[in-house]
């Protein structure tokens, strides 16, 4: 078992394969990009993914953006039969290792926050609205939460223009 950190453009077209597979059985439609989108996003010097590879599968995977003072978590998934193995903690890990601020959204999911506390991220206080990733889906409802300490008002003001800026948007 290995994790692999690249930017996405590097991703073999197999591997790419295996994310959007597993991107699709973890996520509900409108928490995900349209795969063109997802594609395009792929392409971009920003975009990474760290994953962990157990003899040529994919077993987890987290994508992200690395932006110029910040880490977005866009997402972070494990194979179902691989979960409670520190593989999420572990992919998490190479994010982290950096002194940029880290920021993730979070459902509502408690096991999910829970995950992110345990791990030193804290829950944001302000009023978020996720990126739009597809025409007509409804708004999901997500908090922000950052690495270690709660975001200034202009940290989180400058985090949104990034993500809602057009070029993030494909």
């Amino acid at each position: 078992m290995k994790i692999i950190v690249e930017k996405t453009s590097k991703l073999s077209n197999s591997n790419m394969i295996q994310v959007l597979k597993m991107l699709n059985e973890h996520f509900k439609n409108n928490e995900l990009r349209t795969e063109v989108s997802q594609k395009a996003a792929f392409l971009s010097n920003e975009y990474y993914i760290s994953y962990c590879i157990n003899n040529s599968i994919i077993i987890g995977e987290m994508l992200w953006w690395d932006f110029h003072n910040y880490r977005f978590i866009e997402y972070l998934c494990v194979s179902k039969n691989e979960q409670n193995k520190n593989i999420g903690s572990r992919l998490l890990d190479t994010c982290i290792l950096s002194n940029k601020t880290i920021i993730v959204e979070v459902s509502e999911n408690i096991r999910l926050k829970k995950f992110y506390i345990k791990k030193g991220f804290v829950e944001n206080s302000y009023k978020y609205s996720p990126m739009v990733l597809q025409e007509n889906s409804n708004e999901n409802n997500y908090k922000i939460f950052s690495y270690k300490k709660e975001l200034t008002v202009t940290e989180y003001n400058t985090f949104l223009k990034i993500i809602h800026a057009p070029e993030y948007q494909f």
